[in-house]
């Protein structure tokens, strides 16, 4: 049976399936459509000891990370967060020029340029080839390996110790974690600080966000669980900013234990928070577990209503969550014509399980549907005000998170399950 990662024992309760899906990012190009795809469990775990959740099944990191289409986000509210991120960290850590700061899964090296800006000595870590070199291309001196206690000394001597090591998105991602936290004690100055941005398990269950629970999502953290984790490990939590990106996510800073380089924030106030809540408690992920069957009931409800009517849609965005989405409710290509996607690495292949192909906004603007499924529902906002057009000429979007709702220009909202957008 499985070991927790966080606190090493097999106090499990299984509190969420759904069902097995295909690997979230295995994206399919025309010629393998007819190759058979694997599919893999996707149930969520408790553990009653530390509060972890977590997968009950972990899939190769090689199978998921060698090749990789998730390309770093460019869009208007990612843009704005890397300039607070590196702005933020300049002032919070003191960095200057002869400082080394690490990216631990650096994608195309997108946020590292920002660090670079700032005049900071910057390293990526990027496990992917096809996007490791995308970012020495780009001029961003990107390793391609998985970050250990191995790479972690192959840095230290080539290019010395580092005053930050960053996981952006990444350490949820990763199985053995006491292998990172080895590399991290190796490479890291004595006084220097670790920071991972993790999406946060509250805002999940919270937000009813059960498209974030694929493969590559191995845990799912609260504050709480990470200070079990960083203890057993010689070092703790010292500051925590609660962001709205992604839905909703935690900046974590960790230092060495006893080190007192930097004042404590945030940390009190998250936990007291969790405790109220009853995070770590069964009933708070089963009460998440039965919203989620709801709002699958809810939002089929509205597509097979909408194609009965003889409705035309499609959706927008193909996120890595979006294929947990329409797999779970069994939405395909039956229902939904294609999906547009700005990425051009996605453009032309199809999605896994449900086999929509992926299109690209030109296309979607040459054959609007009636409505849009948004399943890049995290930057609704940004996506709702850059398409004020298509809503204006009587579009729609369907929102599926927090709950299944229809949106539409102002003025012409019917009422009931729907909302105007000015």
């Amino acid at each position: 049976m499985l070991r927790c990662r966080v606190c090493l024992t097999r106090s499990w309760e299984r509190v969420l399936s759904l069902g097995a899906t295909p690997l979230a990012n295995n994206y399919i190009r025309l010629n393998d459509l007819k190759k058979e795809e694997i599919y893999y469990p996707l149930t969520l775990l408790f553990c009653t000891r530390c509060g972890l959740v977590c997968l009950d099944t972990v899939v190769d990191a090689a199978v998921l990370y060698d090749f990789y289409y998730y390309l770093s986000s460019e869009s208007k509210t990612m843009l704005r967060h890397n300039t607070w991120l590196a702005k933020t960290f300049v002032e919070r850590f003191g960095l200057s020029g002869s400082d080394l700061l690490v990216e631990i899964g650096s994608n195309t090296g997108t946020q590292l340029g920002f660090f670079r800006e700032k005049g900071v000595r910057i390293l990526g870590v990027e496990p992917a080839e096809n996007i490791a070199s995308l970012a020495n291309e780009a001029g961003i001196t990107t390793l391609n390996r998985y970050f250990n206690e191995a790479t972690a000394a192959e840095i230290r001597e080539r290019h010395g110790r580092a005053k930050v090591i960053l996981g952006r998105h990444v350490f949820a991602h990763i199985d053995d974690l006491d292998d990172v936290l080895r590399g991290v004690h190796i490479l890291l100055e004595d006084d220097g600080a670790l920071a991972i941005e993790i999406p946060y398990l509250v805002d999940m269950v919270d937000g009813n966000q059960f498209d974030t629970i694929y493969h590559e999502h191995l845990s799912y953290f609260s504050v709480r669980t990470l200070q079990h984790l960083f203890e057993r490990n010689e070092m703790e939590i010292f500051g925590v900013d609660h962001l709205d990106i992604h839905g909703g996510c935690i900046l974590v800073s960790v230092k060495r234990k006893g080190c007192p380089a930097f004042p404590v924030r945030g940390v009190d106030e998250l936990t007291a928070m969790e405790s109220g809540k009853g995070v770590q408690t069964v009933k708070y992920l089963e009460d998440f577990a039965r919203r989620t069957v709801e709002i699958k009931v809810e939002l089929t409800g509205i597509i097979n209503r909408l194609k009965k009517a003889g409705k035309v849609l499609a959706g927008y965005g193909a996120p890595a969550k979006g294929n947990t989405l329409l797999n779970y409710c069994g939405i395909d290509a039956t229902y939904l014509d294609y999906v547009s996607d700005n990425t051009p690495t996605k453009q032309g292949l199809y999605l896994p399980g449900t086999r929509i192909r992926i299109r690209s906004e030109e296309y979607a603007r040459q054959h609007p549907p009636d409505y849009f499924l948004l399943l890049a529902w995290n930057y609704a906002q940004e996506i709702l005000q850059k398409e004020r057009a298509y809503l204006e000429a009587g579009g729609k979007f369907v929102i599926p998170i927090p709950v299944p709702r229809i949106v539409e220009a102002a003025g012409t909202a019917p009422g009931g399950a729907s909302e105007a957008i000015r």
